[in-house]
């Protein structure tokens, strides 16, 4: 579109945070995006190479020579789904040029652009309403200001390449990302305002962050959207994990911020009996063969004690060996003691006694008759 300007190979930075939910990445597109614009005569749509070789679709507005300062061109993404987000992120890579190195820049020349969003629930809905002068006193009904983007900053000249037999514009692509809601409707249009620069939008990414699941103090918490308003915390309620139940008057909660992060924990599950947690408190696991536990909470199995035994996972308590037992008074958790066969040499000793009896047939027959 103007000559003093060729692009250097770029490759868009997506955001990175594994809970960062994609709504639209220019760098997947590899045909014609077919943006709106207005009028025909502001944006244009090219292609370039990024530094592996692939063509992306980038945009690119010069019109600098204007001396009509209120003109506004509109470039406006497709409609979007907002899915569940309530508000959502926008990271622009581009470039702009030096005003003050163009030959035939008008005094109005800018080096800055202004992001709006509107909100509709079909695509319908959205007609093209930024015509008009442009003019600081319009209303663009339904259009909201973003922020006005300005670069840290601008290229001004072309150099040699020592690499290539051609000229290449040395210049710093800018990366700012910018959030806007709350999103209220079921979708919404994004649209890049230019009103006098020399711009090259490199690539768009439009997410929304989420606190993505999550296992903590044996509860699990779902994938959560990050609240409508920059300093939200969206408090989630967990659900206990298995073979644990809430602890008493302190169910799990946990709370999503707004930049995807969960924080500030709150009560949790406790492991149930025969069960304790594993290493790092995501799951209850049964107690091994020769272990029990006897009570709700987060302490771990114990051996059985002396003389018991437990014969399957996940034990509650542990039963007498043979030949050895509890008193009725005794706790279930107690040591099994032995029966002696010899008279007990403390008084504190234990013993059993046993009892045997025959019933003969003379003495049965008696009984009989008497009945």
């Amino acid at each position: 579109m103007w000559p003093e300007l060729f692009y250097l190979c770029v490759s868009l930075l997506s955001p990175s945070s594994s809970s960062d939910v994609m709504l639209l990445d220019t760098t997947e597109a590899t045909s014609e995006l077919g943006w709106t614009t207005y009028p025909d005569t502001g944006w244009d749509e090219v292609s370039v190479l990024d530094d592996r070789g692939r063509l992306i679709r980038a945009f690119e507005v010069c019109n600098v020579a204007s001396s009509n300062h209120s003109t506004s061109h509109w470039l406006a993404t497709p409609f979007l789904q907002r899915g569940s987000a309530p508000r959502a992120f926008v990271s622009v890579r581009f470039s702009v040029r030096d005003c003050s190195s163009l030959r035939r820049a008008s005094p109005h020349c800018r080096e800055t652009f202004t992001l709006y969003y509107r909100q509709a629930d079909t695509q319908r809905e959205l007609e093209r309403s930024w015509g008009g002068t442009g003019g600081e006193g319009e209303t663009r009904e339904g259009w909201v200001k973003i922020d006005t983007i300005a670069p840290d900053r601008s290229f001004s000249r072309t150099q040699p390449n020592q690499n290539q037999n051609q000229k290449q514009t040395r210049h710093t692509l800018n990366l700012k990302t910018r959030s806007f809601g709350p999103l209220t409707r079921h979708g919404f249009v994004l649209a890049f305002v230019d009103t006098g620069a020399c711009i090259s939008l490199m690539g768009v990414s439009i997410f929304y962050r989420q606190c993505p699941q999550t296992t903590r103090n044996l509860a699990v918490f779902p994938d959560t959207p990050s609240g409508a308003e920059p300093a939200a915390l969206v408090p989630v309620g967990g659900t206990c994990v298995a073979h644990s139940q809430s602890q008493p008057g302190a169910p799990p909660k946990l709370h999503c911020n707004a930049e995807g992060d969960w924080m500030v924990a709150v009560g949790g599950c406790v492991c149930d009996q025969g069960h304790q947690p594993n290493h790092n408190s995501t799951s209850c696991q049964a107690c091994p063969v020769g272990q029990y536990k006897s009570s709700v909470g987060l302490i771990p199995c114990s051996p059985c004690p002396a003389h018991s035994r437990s014969v399957t996972t996940g034990s509650r308590l542990c039963e007498c060996d043979s030949g050895y037992y509890r008193a009725p008074s005794d706790p279930e958790i107690s040591a099994c003691t032995g029966c002696r066969t010899t008279l007990p040499t403390s008084p504190y000793s234990a013993y059993c006694v046993l009892l045997g009896w025959f019933l003969s047939w003379e003495l049965w027959d008696m009984y009989s008759l008497l009945w």
